[in-house]
């Protein structure tokens, strides 16, 4: 921990302002594509994530709503994220287990406008038997990454919740913030694609030499912003693998632009959920199944997890999901 400071320490009675270059947060990555590595961030980076979250509202105090707190706090969106829930004064609803009849009452009985979490949980939230139970009017928008959502999903939640639907892509490596539809995305960006950079972030397509590559090409996605993790703590040699001198973090996601209605680049989330749609057109641009090689070991994706999680991902049109062996189990059941 002495290390992670820097030695600095407060005298008595009084604060000092952290050094913006001081080690402050060891987000690990989830290891689902290789061997978890711990990503480093200090002040700095934990100022610009509350900027390109909060846009105009980073400089208030107060201004929060209750939040659902659909992952762990160690994941990347708590633990990069709790100083502007802190600052905006937002209260963090927590379950000691996810349900979704959980998810919704707590949803409903604290009015929240913003419900987020990962698309199997979503999913989930719609197969619940109470849903037409809970008064969800005070939901305004879901916010949904981690996992590919189908277009049958977001329309599904879209009318159900009776909110927009933004799917959003980044990493633990990005400080949890990349692209996102614009609030008044088509249904072809708000469908099918993840959107443009948000403000703060640039990004671009490369070919295999680090080139950047004109629209309707496919290439590797690459994230640029002040958010951007320092590099690996204790793995150098990886460290310079994904994030290079000039800043650009390799994310090794495949991906293509498409401008034809409008919209910015636009990705498959994580690189074998690019493997989803290998021939589909995404707006001018393909997605391919192919991971680029970048820092740790790649480790084939499993299919273990139970079966409600299996419903979940089934509904949320993940290709992880076997399901003649999931129907079976039900059956089965």
């Amino acid at each position: 921990l002495e290390e992670l400071h820097g030695g600095q320490t407060a005298p008595a009675g009084r604060t000092v302002d952290p050094p913006t270059d001081r080690h402050t947060n060891v987000c690990f990555t989830s290891g689902t594509t290789g061997l978890a590595k711990g990503a480093t961030f200090g002040v700095a980076q934990l100022r610009a994530i509350t900027r390109i979250d909060l846009c105009s509202a980073a400089e208030s105090w107060g201004c929060g709503a209750p939040m659902l707190a659909s992952t762990h706090f160690a994941h990347v969106g708590r633990a990069l994220k709790l100083p502007w829930y802190a600052r905006t004064g937002s209260t963090l609803c927590g379950l000691d287990r996810w349900r979704a009849e959980d998810a919704l009452e707590l949803v409903a009985r604290h009015r929240m406008p913003t419900v987020g979490g990962v698309a199997a949980q979503v999913a989930l939230m719609l197969r619940c038997d109470r849903f037409d139970e809970f008064d969800l009017t005070c939901v305004e928008r879901l916010v949904v990454g981690g996992a590919p959502s189908s277009p049958r999903l977001v329309e599904e939640a879209r009318r159900r919740f009776g909110a927009r639907y933004s799917i959003r892509y980044s990493s633990p490596e990005s400080g949890g913030v990349g692209l996102a539809p614009a609030d008044d995305a088509g249904d072809h960006e708000a469908l099918h694609t993840v959107g443009r950079p948000r403000p703060g972030v640039e990004v671009r397509v490369v070919d295999e030499h680090g080139d950047p590559l004109p629209d309707g090409r496919t290439g590797e996605l690459q994230l640029r912003s002040p958010a951007v993790t320092s590099g690996y703590w204790g793995d150098p040699e990886a460290s310079a693998a994904t994030v290079p001198p000039e800043g650009w973090l390799r994310t090794g996601d495949l991906a293509g632009v498409g401008r034809a209605r409008g919209h910015e680049p636009h990705a498959g989330p994580r690189a074998h959920q690019l493997a989803r749609h290998p021939r589909q057109p995404f707006g001018g641009a393909r997605a391919v199944s192919r991971r680029l090689p970048v820092g740790g070991h790649r480790r084939p994706l499993g299919r273990g997890g139970g079966s409600r999680r299996e419903r979940g991902l089934e509904a949320a049109g993940d290709p992880r999901v076997d399901r003649g062996a999931a129907a079976g189990r039900r059956r089965a059941a």
